[in-house]
């Protein structure tokens, strides 16, 4: 779809996941309004996709109310912290359900870089696929769900985890990922989905089954 046909709904639009996706609607020159607290929760019949970005405890009852419109929708991750969810939110979300991975629109011009999920067959002799994620832990999400894209991708599962200093760093084998790339790779992973409004529930399920299968085995890490 033309960005200049797109009409999108911010849902949360007016907290801090939510400005970075009307800056970003914005530089894309995105027609875009904003649905939050205090603001009319009716759809604009012109909407070609609408954005959650509200903190993750509203996730289910946004998909419940705005899937039911049966308009792409693009949501913030993780989708949810209670497992018991997920398969619930995949069978009743009928629309076409992507969550953001901007991961993915870093390794796709960094092919030295891409782990072992990433290269297939050609991976499984490489010992040196391993991560490194050093973050700003929020305190609200727990650290695995703070960085649940990087544990779907690694099926290594080689994950080291920090908080030595309240700056973000990302290290994929050996290579550190400027702050500034990943920060365009944000803004590719929307324009991407504004033009082909598609699905990730197969990458949605392998992220968030991943994190709670590690979740008891670093449950006693400090932060």
């Amino acid at each position: 779809m033309e960005k200049g046909k797109s009409k999108v709904a911010v849902v949360g639009g007016k907290g801090n996941m939510g400005r970075r996706y009307i800056a970003i609607l914005r530089l894309l020159n995105v027609e875009h309004y904003v649905i939050d607290i205090g603001t009319d929760r009716q759809i604009d019949p012109k909407t070609t996709g609408i954005i959650i970005s509200t903190p993750t405890e509203t996730h289910y009852n946004m998909l419940k109310e705005f899937g039911a419109y049966n308009i792409p929708i693009l949501i913030e991750k993780p989708i949810c912290k209670d497992l018991n969810q997920l398969e619930d939110i995949l069978d009743f979300t009928k629309t076409n359900l992507r969550m953001i991975n901007q991961y993915e629109y870093w390794f796709k011009d960094k092919p030295e870089v891409k782990i072992r999920a990433w290269l297939g067959e050609a991976g499984k002799g490489n010992k040196k696929c391993s991560t490194y994620y050093n973050y700003y832990h929020s305190g609200v999400d727990g650290m695995l769900w703070d960085c649940i894209n990087i544990i779907g991708l690694d099926s290594s599962e080689k994950i080291t985890l920090g908080q030595n200093l309240p700056t973000w760093e990302c290290w994929i084998n050996g290579e550190k990922i400027p702050r500034e790339e990943m920060d365009d790779a944000y803004i590719w992973n929307i324009e991407d989905w504004l033009e082909k409004l598609d699905d990730n529930r197969k990458y949605i399920l392998m992220a968030h089954r991943k994190v709670g299968a590690l979740e008891e085995r670093y449950k006693t890490c400090k932060i």
